[in-house]
């Protein structure tokens, strides 16, 4: 039987690694101090490497036909070296992969899930908008004492901007592959785009659209926040498969100082 053979492509850029491998060529030897060559090449049974053709150029680097035992696997052996980051090319190609399951999974649209999102986005905002407005007053208050129209303007941003947080949160927490960051940009977008437009269209025509903008404010960031929700989900991880998927709230008893137990809530994103 034959020895199997591939042929690697050097990057230009990686001088280094082209010049040790080229040593080696020279000296008749097998390659050392290039760290993962070396393992890979030790794992697959390396028996030979030799210099194919000559380099064109800095930039087009350096060819190499490597040599492996007749009974080695040549579309493993050539999926493990074009993985290394100074390879940048292999022939024969490996093989293609089949599209990822979970990568596939993240993608598809699931109107069961879309519609858990769409309702803990509404549950999500309306606790988080009373939330922000209290809190949003109480540190006017003790700021500025009783100002009544301070204190409910203050209550007014508390109030938008508790909602637009809670949505994001809301959504965020049914889906263990969404990327919070991204829920809560859709989620202020949501809010902004349209109530900007129809504030613009009024100024513009004089028309009284306060219905349709207030519609447009609490309508918003639920749709916002879903539809980015669902552009950024993430695959899961390898570790994550193996394990069953981590709540984003969690709700715990913790004794206290003075004997009781207190009720602990933790998010995590």
């Amino acid at each position: 039987m034959e020895p199997k053979e591939i042929t690697i492509h050097i990057s230009g850029y990686h001088k280094t690694v082209a010049a040790a491998l080229l040593d080696a060529v020279d000296e008749g030897t097998l390659v050392t101090g290039i760290a993962d060559f070396d393992s890979l090449s030790s794992t697959y049974g390396l028996m030979g490497i030799y210099r194919k053709g000559r380099r064109s150029s800095g930039f087009y680097g350096h060819r190499f036909r490597l040599t492996f035992p007749p009974v080695a696997d040549v579309a493993a052996v050539a999926g493990a070296y074009w993985n290394l980051s100074y390879v940048q090319s292999v022939e024969p190609e490996p093989p293609r992969r089949e599209p990822d399951e979970q990568i596939l999974k993240a993608a598809e649209v699931d109107s069961f899930r879309i519609g858990n999102k769409l309702m803990a986005g509404l549950g999500g905002g309306i606790a988080g908008a009373f939330l922000g407005a209290f809190i949003m007053a109480d540190l006017y208050q003790a700021k500025n004492g009783d100002d009544v129209f301070g204190g409910l303007a203050a209550f007014t941003k508390g109030l938008e901007g508790g909602y637009v947080v809670g949505t994001a949160t809301g959504v965020s927490w049914v889906d263990g592959q969404d990327d919070f960051l991204i829920t809560l940009a859709g989620s202020v977008l949501g809010l902004g785009v349209p109530v900007g437009a129809i504030d613009f269209i009024s100024a513009k025509t004089g028309w009284k659209l306060e219905t349709l903008a207030g519609v447009s404010a609490f309508l918003g960031p639920i749709v916002g926040a879903t539809i980015a929700s669902e552009r950024g989900r993430k695959p899961l991880s390898a570790k994550r498969r193996l394990k069953p998927e981590t709540r984003r709230v969690s709700v715990g008893l913790l004794p206290n100082s003075k004997g009781g137990l207190s009720v602990v809530a933790s998010l995590r994103f």
